[in-house]
């Protein structure tokens, strides 16, 4: 796997290893805090042939980079189960009994972990087979585990609260769709949800609108993402939606456009900590 000249694994210990582990496909970014220059972002789809651990391991063996010791490492699981506890209902002792409450299923051979978001006073747990996560915490040092909300929904909050209308954000990711509604900057619902075809997105969409009793005319839908496949449900929304904005995130400042828009928006928020 190429990797640009000016990164040096001699001096692993000043870069921020992160890694995404989306349903198909594995993704990583190698940065540096303290030097914009020192930027990369690789991706790559899993095979048919192998499980998806399979799949996760054969990276991590045939790139031993992966096992440096990094300044930090950093996981990204991209799930569309997970539940948001506030913190004064948030009890540590009883993190699976709610999540499994909320999610409505149990399933063997899983940890749930815990993402504390301080900016909204509240924790999200999410699940992560014990096979996939033995095999992380052996392999990598000290990694820490995040999903791929974890950042988005306080970024949002802020944002929102330039707004004097409830806002709805909708992040395509195929094929995934995250749906966020806030009111006055705090943070209302918060879904991810498969994406199957355009009349999934529609109904998903409109359905969070009517549940959440947002105004078209008056209230605001943000839009973000992977949105080259999602321009007929676009326009589509404009005709039921009065006010609607297309959300770029894009801060790294050394990132080609073009490049910008292939990297996930939970990578880029992550460049900017």
């Amino acid at each position: 796997m190429f990797l640009p000249e000016n990164i040096d694994f001699a001096n692993s210990e000043k870069y921020v290893m992160t890694i995404r582990l989306a349903g198909d496909g594995f993704a990583f970014t190698v940065h540096c805090p303290t030097d914009k220059n020192i930027f990369c972002y690789r991706e790559t789809k899993f095979s048919n042939k192998l499980s998806y651990l399979e799949n996760i391991q054969k990276i991590i063996f045939d790139y031993n980079f992966f096992t440096q010791i990094f300044k930090k490492t950093v996981v990204i699981q991209v799930i569309d189960r997970y539940t948001i506890i506030p913190d004064e209902y948030y009890e540590k002792k009883r993190v699976e009994q709610i999540y499994y409450f909320n999610t409505l299923q149990k399933e063997e051979k899983l940890i749930i972990l815990d993402n504390a978001i301080k900016d909204i006073k509240s924790h999200i747990l999410f699940e992560m087979s014990e096979d996939l996560h033995d095999f992380l915490m052996r392999n990598l040092l000290n990694p820490i585990f995040e999903i791929h909300v974890a950042d988005m929904i306080p970024f949002l909050s802020h944002y929102s609260k330039e707004e004097t209308s409830k806002c709805c954000f909708v992040h395509f990711h195929n094929p995934l769709i995250d749906i966020f509604t806030y009111s006055d900057g705090k943070l209302l619902t918060a879904n991810t949800v498969r994406n199957e075809n355009i009349h999934d997105a529609m109904y998903l969409i409109a359905s969070s609108w009517e549940k959440m009793e947002f105004d078209q005319l008056k209230d605001k839908l943000f839009i973000t993402g992977e949105l080259s496949e999602h321009q007929t449900t676009i326009e589509t929304l404009r005709r039921l939606i009065k006010n609607i904005e297309i959300l770029n995130i894009n801060y790294y400042p050394i990132i080609p456009a073009d490049d910008l828009e292939k990297i996930p928006a939970d990578i880029l928020l992550k460049l900017c900590e």
